[in-house]
């Protein structure tokens, strides 16, 4: 272990960069999930909560 960095601190790193990586990939397999092929154009933010909460 380097001596500037205590074992508990780069535990703690490596715990939040892999929930970092987690979220990542679920937002990434969700926006291929959820993109309209069909549509001629990509939904914006706001479009795409409101197509959500109206169904």
């Amino acid at each position: 272990m380097h001596k500037y960095i205590s074992k508990r601190t780069f535990i703690i790193i490596n715990i939040i960069l892999f929930l970092i990586e987690v979220i990542l990939i679920y937002l990434i397999i969700k926006n291929f999930l959820t993109k309209d092929i069909l549509s001629p154009y990509e939904l914006s933010f706001y479009e795409y909560l409101k197509y959500t909460l109206l169904i």
